[in-house]
C-alpha cells in the first residue's frame, strides 16, 4: 500500500518555509499580472518584491535579493530589517515593498548593479539619466556602486553643447560623482545667464524657474547662485556709475588744458555723460542700477551690452591727448569680465562644498585635474 505524502510543516521545516515563501510568491506574481504589473527578474530567487512606476501607466514589480540590498545600503538595511512597515510579513505573505516616489527605469539600473547585472547600465546615457540614477544613489546611500562608470558619466555631462535643462542637471551630476572643476564651471554658466523675469524669479534658459528645481546639489544652492550673479553685476556696472558720478562733482573730471579753461571742460564732462547715456539706452532701455540685485538683465547680456555702449562714448577733446573718455577702459573691463568668472565662483564657493565633494571622490574614485583645466569659460560675445 503507498504511503500518504506529507508535505512539510513551514513553521518547523526548512523546506517548509521555503515552499511556503515561494507558494506565495507566486500568488503575488499572479495578482501583479491581473493589475498590470510588469514582472521583472533581477534575482530570479530573490525573496523581496519592489513595485515602482515609471508613469501612470507604466508600473514594474522588482523581484530581488534583500541580502544584497541590505549589505549595499544602510539606508535599506535600516528600512526592510527595521521595525518599519516595509520589514518582512511574518505571516508568511510575500514580501512586497512599494517605492512610489522612486522612477522605474533608474531604479532597475540601481537593483542591477547591486546584483552585479551590468547589462541594463546604458553604455551612452543621457544626462538626464544620469541624474536620475545619482538621485537614488544619494537616497539610498550607494553612491560607490556607480564607480565603474564615473569618468564615462562625467564626459557626457560635461558636454559644451547640453541644453539649458541638461546644464542644470550636470550641476547635481558633478555634485554626486565629486568633480569640483565642473560643478564650479556650471555655477559660473548659470550665473553668467541667469536672469530675473517679468514676476521677479530667477530664470534660467527659456523659461526654467531656478527655485522650482529641487536637485541642484546643495540645499542652498539657490542662494549661492544669487550671490555670485550678484558679484558679476557689481563688478561690471559699478565703474560705469563711477565714471559717471566722477564728472558730476563740483571740480571738472576733465584736465585738458582748454583756452576756454573750465567751461570747456565741463562741456567735455557733459559730452561724456550724454554719450554714456545714450549708448545705455541703446543697448539697454537705460542706466543700469547701481544696486546689482535690482538689474534683471543676464550678467552675460549686461556685458555685451557694455561693450557695444562703450562704443558711442564721445567728448569734446581728442581721446589721443587727454584721458576725458572712459571709453577703452570701461569697454576692455566689459570684454575680459567673462575671464574673472571662474575666480568670483570659486571665491563664493563654500568650503562645505569642497568637502562634500571630496567625500564624494573618495566614494567614486575620481581624481582631479588641473584647475578648469577640461573647461573654458566662453566670452560675453560668443554667448551673445
Amino acid at each position: 500500500m503507498t504511503e500518504p505524502v506529507i508535505s512539510p510543516d513551514p513553521a518547523i521545516h526548512p523546506l517548509g518555509k521555503k515552499m511556503a515563501a515561494g507558494l506565495s510568491t507566486s500568488n503575488a506574481d499572479t495578482e501583479a499580472l491581473l493589475s498590470g504589473l510588469e514582472i521583472v527578474d533581477i534575482d530570479p530567487e530573490g525573496d523581496l518584491l519592489i513595485d515602482a512606476t515609471e508613469n501612470p501607466i507604466c508600473c514594474y514589480r522588482f523581484r530581488v535579493c534583500s541580502s544584497a540590498l541590505r549589505r549595499q545600503s544602510p539606508v535599506w538595511k535600516q528600512m526592510l530589517f527595521g521595525p518599519w512597515k516595509e520589514a518582512k510579513p511574518t505571516d508568511g505573505s510575500a514580501w512586497i515593498v512599494e517605492l512610489p516616489d522612486d522612477p522605474a527605469h533608474p531604479l532597475r539600473i540601481i537593483l542591477s548593479i547591486i546584483h552585479a547585472s551590468f547589462e541594463p547600465v546604458p553604455p551612452h546615457p543621457t544626462v538626464i539619466s544620469i541624474q536620475q540614477i545619482l538621485i537614488l544613489a544619494h537616497k539610498y546611500d550607494i553612491t560607490g556602486i556607480v564607480r565603474p562608470w564615473c569618468s564615462q558619466w562625467l564626459n557626457v555631462a560635461s558636454s559644451l553643447f547640453l541644453s539649458p535643462a541638461d546644464v542644470l542637471r550636470s550641476l547635481y551630476v558633478a555634485w554626486e560623482l565629486g568633480d569640483q572643476h565642473l560643478f564650479a564651471f556650471r555655477l559660473a554658466e548659470i550665473c553668467s545667464q541667469a536672469r530675473i523675469d517679468s514676476e521677479g524669479r530667477l530664470v534660467f534658459g527659456e523659461n526654467i524657474v531656478l527655485e522650482d528645481e529641487i536637485h541642484l546639489g546643495p540645499q542652498d544652492a539657490l542662494q549661492t547662485i544669487l550671490e555670485i550673479r550678484t558679484a558679476l553685476l557689481e563688478k561690471l556696472i559699478a565703474p560705469v556709475h563711477d565714471a559717471l558720478e566722477a564728472r558730476m562733482k563740483d571740480n571738472p573730471f576733465c584736465t585738458f588744458n582748454d583756452p576756454y579753461g573750465e567751461s570747456a571742460r565741463r562741456v567735455c564732462d557733459a559730452a561724456v555723460i550724454g554719450s554714456i547715456y545714450r549708448g545705455m539706452t541703446k543697448a539697454l532701455g537705460g542706466i543700469p542700477p547701481r544696486a546689482a540685485p535690482d538689474i534683471k538683465d543676464s550678467v552675460a547680456k549686461l556685458a555685451s551690452s557694455l561693450c557695444s555702449a562703450m562704443a558711442q562714448v564721445s567728448t569734446t577733446h581728442p581721446p589721443s591727448i587727454t584721458n576725458c573718455s572712459p571709453q577703452l577702459e570701461l569697454r576692455k573691463l566689459s570684454e575680459n569680465s567673462h575671464k574673472d568668472v571662474p575666480a568670483v565662483v570659486t571665491g563664493i564657493m563654500k568650503l562645505g562644498y569642497k568637502q562634500y565633494m571630496g567625500n564624494q571622490r573618495q566614494k567614486t574614485g575620481l581624481v582631479l585635474g588641473s584647475k578648469f583645466a577640461r573647461y573654458t569659460t566662453p566670452s560675453w560675445k560668443e554667448t551673445y
